[in-house]
């Protein structure tokens, strides 16, 4: 259907376009108006009609028909004789009497107008055959057009007959179709059918698994129930069979208990009398405390097999509280490289000023009972001896804790019949000055009592007046510093505590019960100063001073050792001011301040040497000033 009202439309199409060139062909033959307009002459006319008659001969010969257009197989067809019966239009002569007057100018408009007219009808002349071409052509197409649309009418109706048959096919496909689904339902609830038994079957074979492994795990049970129960009874037949032998253990061990508290009450006994007896017979008492340059570091298993010790660092071991060990040579297997020394007490870094003072603190109450206690602050430089003499404002040191403790005795007594004179001292280059007062002081030696005169004495009532007085002397005393957060003393610290007892109130008199004398040592400076300090003269001078004085120090100790040499004092400010102590006038306590640096291992062996010279020193009982 849709093809043929396509060639319909076509074959109206092409119709139409003769229809419009047979219109465009009878315009062409239609006579040139100027000629009717001008009134021409019947020559010019009948030239015209000569024109057309020969293009006429020249055309084919058609009928005669009233109308413009035939039908040819159902199709117009343009009528030819038409075109030059519309152009026939009456020709209008001129009179006569006008002709004669006009025929020159007639002739030469003639002759130019027949040219025009010439040359128009041989160009619409061609137009007319190419229009006549294009009607043949157009109608051939038309013939071929007829033919495919009575070919595609015969193709219509096959196709109505397939469609009628692929019509039928697709309803007994339905028909099929409708059946497929009936069953392929029927299938799917079978399948489902079937995966619900499956999933059935699959729990009650879960649950039979489940019962099984149940059933394996209670008899696992059972054997593990069984033979815990059998090591049960192992372990209480093995129990019953040990009791008795640990009864016998537990009693061996009461007995080594007892054993041990009896020795341990011995041994303080011991303790007791080995200090009554230093006491009595005025046995220098040596202290050494340790500070670390750097991080413990902890033994290792050759170093523990030999020594066992508590503390390993540097230099230093510590094998127990009152031994310790000197490595001049940590990489030297010689036995030679090893210095072992025992001492009352050794502390390690990790013990606090609290500690320290407790341990040693001991004879600083013999200062009320009318004796002289000297507690001297001896080591290498940077060891920490004005730490542990004067200590810090968070950490105070044993000046500050004796003096608060002698407060706390004279309170007991009695504050109103007791006092505390407090007075510091300085020795600077052979060169003793009061810090409190900045005044030059001298040192007379009577023979066996050494007075300091000029020197100024400060009354205190608690230890905040003594460590505002301590604090003004730290800051009047001479020192330098040596590294980037450590400064060295440049001179011996003095500070005298003297116990007042007033024996007559009435009279005001006053007795001197006795003196507690604590010295913060310079320190024993390097071998090798650095380049700054080799050329400072006053280094220099303070150096060889220092040395000189120190020497005689030490060497005060290596003497005493030998009852057949004498005691000579003389020399050095500082043994000059020490004579009492070493002529049995006190109670004598040594501290020694040194350090763990490898580099320092001679100058700690010195320091050491001198604290075991002291300990074999019996300088005899103190004198008791209260008795005098």
């Amino acid at each position: 259907m849709t093809e043929q009202s396509s060639i319909s439309g076509y074959t109206k199409c092409t119709s139409t376009c003769v229809g419009a060139a047979s219109q465009y062909a009878s315009q062409l033959y239609q006579p040139h108006p100027r000629v009717v307009e001008s009134g021409h002459d019947s020559a010019i006319a009948n030239a015209t009609s000569n024109n057309k008659l020969q293009s006429d001969a020249a055309l084919p010969v058609h009928s005669t028909q009233t109308s413009q257009w035939s039908t040819m197989d159902g199709e117009p067809t343009y009528n030819e004789s038409t075109i030059f019966e519309q152009n026939e239009r009456p020709v209008q002569y001129l009179p006569t009497e006008h002709w004669a007057a006009d025929q020159e100018s007639c002739n030469t408009t003639n002759i130019f107008n027949s040219t025009l007219l010439h040359k128009e009808y041989q160009e619409r002349l061609a137009t007319a055959q190419t229009l006549r071409a294009e009607l043949a052509r157009l109608k051939q197409a038309n013939t071929e057009l007829a033919a495919e649309i009575e070919r595609l009418t015969h193709e219509k109706q096959d196709l109505l007959v397939q469609m009628e048959a692929q019509e039928n096919k697709n309803n007994q496909l339905s028909a099929e179709n409708t059946e497929c689904m009936i069953r392929v339902a029927e299938n799917q609830f079978l399948e489902e059918n079937i995966a619900q038994l499956k999933r059935q079957l699959n729990e009650v074979n879960e649950q039979a698994n489940a019962s099984r492994k149940t059933r394996q795990q209670l008899r696992a049970d059972c054997v593990r129930v069984e033979l815990e129960r059998q090591h049960l009874l192992d372990e209480y037949f093995r129990i019953e069979s040990s009791r008795t032998v640990n009864r016998e253990q537990l009693e061996a061990l009461h007995r080594r208990r007892e054993q041990l508290e009896r020795y341990q009450e011995d041994m303080v006994q011991r303790q007791q009398l080995t200090h009554r007896w230093q006491e009595v017979a005025g046995v220098i008492r040596v202290f050494v405390r340790l500070r670390s340059v750097h991080p413990s570091v902890k033994l290792t298993n050759k170093n523990r097999s030999k020594v066992g010790g508590i503390f390993d660092s540097g230099c230093v071991t510590v094998t127990t509280e009152e031994k310790m060990s000197l490595y001049s040579n940590r990489d030297c297997p010689a036995s030679e490289a090893v210095k072992h020394y025992q001492f009352n007490r050794v502390f390690t870094p990790d013990i606090n000023q609290k500690s320290v003072y407790q341990a040693i603190s001991e004879p600083i109450k013999r200062s009320v009972e009318g004796f002289n206690v000297t507690m001297l602050f001896h080591g290498t430089s940077g060891g920490g001896k004005t730490y542990t003499c004067c200590g810090t404002p968070e950490e105070p040191g044993v000046a500050s804790l004796a003096c608060g403790e002698l407060l706390k005795l004279i309170k007991e007594k009695g504050p109103e019949n007791w006092t505390l004179n407090v007075s510091m001292i300085e020795i600077h280059n052979e060169h003793v000055t009061c810090l409190l007062s900045k005044r030059p002081v001298k040192i007379k030696d009577t023979g066996l009592v050494v007075h300091v005169e000029n020197q100024k004495e400060v009354p205190i009532k608690d230890v905040k007046e003594f460590n505002s007085l301590l604090a003004l002397a730290a800051a009047q005393r001479k020192s330098i510093q040596i590294e980037q957060s450590h400064v060295s003393s440049r001179s011996h610290l003095f500070i005298f505590i003297k116990v007042i007892s007033q024996t007559s109130v009435t009279a005001m008199e006053y007795t001197h019960a006795g003196t507690l004398i604590m010295g913060d040592l310079a320190g024993l400076t390097r071998a090798n100063p650095t380049e700054t300090q080799s050329q400072d003269r006053q280094f220099k001078q303070e150096s060889w001073y220092l040395q000189k004085s120190l020497i005689l120090f030490a060497s005060l100790f290596h003497n005493l050792k030998r009852p057949d040499l004498g005691i000579n004092c003389r020399g050095s400010r500082l043994t000059e001011l020490l004579k009492p102590c070493f002529c049995g006038d006190s109670y004598l306590t040594l501290v020694l301040n040194v350090t763990d640096d490898p580099e320092l291992s001679c100058t700690t062996q010195t320091v050491l040497e001198v604290g075991k010279s002291a300990q074999a020193i019996i300088l005899g009982p103190p004198i008791n000033h209260l008795s005098i």
